[in-house]
């Protein structure tokens, strides 16, 4: 059976710019496909004549007005049920029996107007099916929901090989931390957002074992509307991608497609020497997927595209270690999945290949696959977390251990860990601390360590650079080897001489400043 609810089409549902155009010719098609479908034109009294309908410019009071049997929905519709006619009660009738011959009559009253009205009924769920597959009821509005305060951090896992006149280079896998708060709101649909991007590429050692050696930290401030569009100095390096996603101000209904302006931003100082962001524009294709699946959730989901084919202007004045690229060609694929209730992103699966064309005809190749999601995980408490390490330094009797609140997190700082003098190797017993360490750390394995090596000011700084990542990368190895973190959740990172706690003008203060330490990140 089928729910006793007014079955009706709504005249709000043909009421928008984007339908108003095909009212006629709807509503022309429904009437003809009841007349088809019962093989007689329809009685007056259901008002289904294209010329009755309210939302194409018919009479308002001669709106369809269907009959169910509910009392109560049938009441709240303004439609009148069926009189049943009664019947004299007979003197010698008793209460009872007339209880039962009740229940009969309003029986068979209710079944002789099923057989009136179930013919149209019948049809109009067919024709309704049919409207609600030409026009999906699913539609929704996507924006950005933005307030002060709001905090998210986002990793991205990138895979990429490098091919250089079609042979592969060398391949990489990068890791990008993104931590973003709105500080400011210039209007209801304006937020001012500042980020701090971290990256660390992964490097593989000389005894085969892998890590990731910080590379990179950048800040950066923009302006992001409820839509997607993003306003930004055009001194910032990133984001490297703006204005991706863009959504439509208005519905957007499962199958949608629509365009949208996008720009790439590249880093190219280090590798074309190219001083300022080199940017590339493109036009973004996009489709509403409806809902997909993402680890065992159900979210809207969209898929975004992009092909770029790119002559730059040619610049008269260049510097003499300037190499930019004659042409550049880009074809990009993301599959975005979105939360509503938050109204942000979930996460994005990316795949892309770049290629730079030079003008002597040498060609670099970037093909990249990569993961970006938002990591779920509370806010640390950086003093309850200081004064549980500094706890756990005490119970486990670890010598020369302090520990503090960062910038980056919470740094465990290890002054007592010995090496070989201009060497990654431990000395003999260093194992042990670093046993008591691992012990430390494995209260806090929901969040990613940050190992970074120091050293005392002392020959070059190419070799103190070289030397304090080294042995920052030494900890690392052995941490992950006990099972710690996994190489992806390790970064590494040398500062060489650059953070001194002490002065380098005694034995005493080198050998503070000759430490490691590991930050408990924030994630």
């Amino acid at each position: 059976t089928y729910p006793s609810a007014r079955i009706r089409i709504h005249s709000r549902t043909f009421a928008d710019k984007k339908t108003k155009n095909l009212c006629n010719p709807l509503t022309t098609l429904i009437f003809h496909l009841l007349k088809l479908l019962t093989g007689e034109s329809l009685p007056p009294r259901y008002g289904l004549e294209p010329s009755a309908t309210p939302f194409c410019g018919g009479d308002p009071r001669n709106a369809p007005r269907i009959p169910t049997f509910s009392r109560g929905v049938s009441e709240q519709a303004g439609v009148a049920r069926p009189k049943l006619q009664k019947r004299a009660k007979p003197a010698t009738e008793s209460r009872w029996r007339l209880a039962s011959r009740r229940v009969f009559e309003q029986a068979h009253g209710k079944t002789r107007f099923l057989a009136d009205s179930y013919k149209v009924q019948r049809v109009l769920i067919v024709v309704s099916l049919v409207v609600i597959r030409v026009f999906p009821l699913s539609a929704e509005i996507f924006s950005y929901k933005q307030a002060i305060g709001d905090k998210w951090r986002i990793i991205s896992t990138v895979e990429e090989d490098v091919i250089v006149n079609g042979t592969l280079s060398h391949r990489s896998e990068i890791v990008e931390r993104v931590a973003s708060e709105v500080t400011g709101m210039a209007n209801p649909e304006e937020a001012l957002i500042k980020a701090v991007f971290q990256s660390a590429e992964k490097a593989v050692n000389e005894d085969g074992s892998e890590r990731f050696a910080w590379s990179e930290d950048y800040a950066a401030s923009f302006m992001r509307t409820s839509q997607g569009r993003v306003q930004i100095q055009s001194n910032y390096f990133r984001p490297s991608t703006r204005n991706v996603p863009t959504f439509p101000a208005s519905d957007v209904r499962e199958g949608q497609t629509w365009r949208a302006p996008g720009t790439e931003v590249h880093d190219l100082r280090d590798s074309l020497g190219l001083a300022a962001p080199y940017r590339i524009p493109f036009t973004a294709d996009y489709k509403y997927l409806g809902a997909r699946a993402w680890r065992g959730k159900r979210y809207p989901a969209f898929s975004i595209s992009w092909d770029i084919d790119y002559t730059p202007p040619k610049s008269a004045a260049r510097r003499p270690n300037e190499r930019p690229p004659a042409r550049i060609l880009e074809r990009a694929r993301q599959t975005l999945y979105w939360d509503s209730a938050a109204g942000h992103e979930v996460a994005a699966e990316v795949t892309f290949t770049l290629t730079f064309i030079f003008p002597d005809d040498t060609t670099i190749e970037f093909r990249a696959q990569g993961v970006a999601e938002i990591v779920e995980s509370e806010t640390m408490d950086r003093e309850e977390t200081v004064l549980q390490v500094a706890e756990e330094i005490e119970r486990l009797d670890i010598p020369g251990a302090t520990v503090k609140e960062t910038p980056e997190g919470i740094t465990l700082s290890l002054d007592s860990i010995q090496f070989e003098p201009d060497s990654n190797r431990f000395l003999p017993g260093e194992e042990a601390k670093l046993d008591k360490i691992a012990a430390l750390l494995a209260r806090f394995k929901d969040r990613d360590l940050l190992v970074g090596g120091h050293t005392a000011m002392a020959g070059t700084k190419e070799a103190r650079d070289r030397l304090s990542l080294e042995r920052a990368e030494a900890v690392a190895s052995y941490l992950i080897g006990q099972g710690v973190r996994s190489a992806g959740n390790i970064v590494t990172r040398g500062y060489g001489a650059d953070r001194p706690v002490a002065s380098n003008a005694t034995d005493a203060g080198r050998q503070q400043n000759r430490r490691v330490e590991i930050t408990i990140l924030e994630n």
